[in-house]
């Protein structure tokens, strides 16, 4: 049986780990947290806090999605044979992050890709997801939204100002 000190001890220590960044150190926290005693309230607290832990996750791993399939992007639709053992190495990579994630391969290629798009472009959203700030689904879809920019040559300037623009949207909803 929880005290109510303990309770609301638990329910403060909630609140500021919603203020904070997201970290191990914060989910560890969270963990040890019984729920069940806690009011409805703290309950909604812990569930905003624990998504905010998850984005962290999220960005940690692509960070590890990067280290298995690598940050270069290749043009899916190319035909050169220089790039031909490159892609056979790719399509491995792909099929065993699927089997890990157990998911199935083209989902996996959507990771890859998003995870490479922010990586390599979108530094201000890799940071804001590694925050928590953003949710992964926010960082998917500006991920996914600003392909098509990035892939037609927008300069770096331009792709950060459209960035900025997604990212004050997505924190707002």
């Amino acid at each position: 049986m929880y005290s109510r000190a303990k309770i609301l001890l638990d329910e403060e220590s909630i609140r500021e780990i919603l203020k904070d960044s997201a970290s191990m150190g914060s989910l560890n926290k969270l963990h040890q947290i019984n729920i069940e005693p806690l009011s409805k309230s703290a309950k909604i607290d812990y569930l905003a806090a624990l998504q905010k832990q998850m984005s962290f996750l999220q960005e940690w791993s692509n960070r590890v999605i990067i280290a298995l399939a690598g940050d270069e992007e290749i043009d899916p639709f190319s035909v050169a044979d220089s790039e031909e053992s490159y892609r056979i190495i790719q399509d491995q990579d792909r099929e065993e992050i699927a089997a890990a994630l157990r998911i199935a391969p083209a989902t996996a290629q959507l990771k890859i890709d998003a995870a490479r798009l922010l990586s390599n472009h979108l530094p201000l959203t890799t940071q804001a997801l590694a925050a928590g700030e953003i949710s992964a689904a926010h960082a998917t879809v500006i991920a996914r939204e600003t392909e098509r920019a990035i892939r037609s040559g927008l300069s770096t300037d331009s792709i950060q100002r459209v960035e900025e623009r997604a990212l004050a949207h997505a924190e707002l909803h």
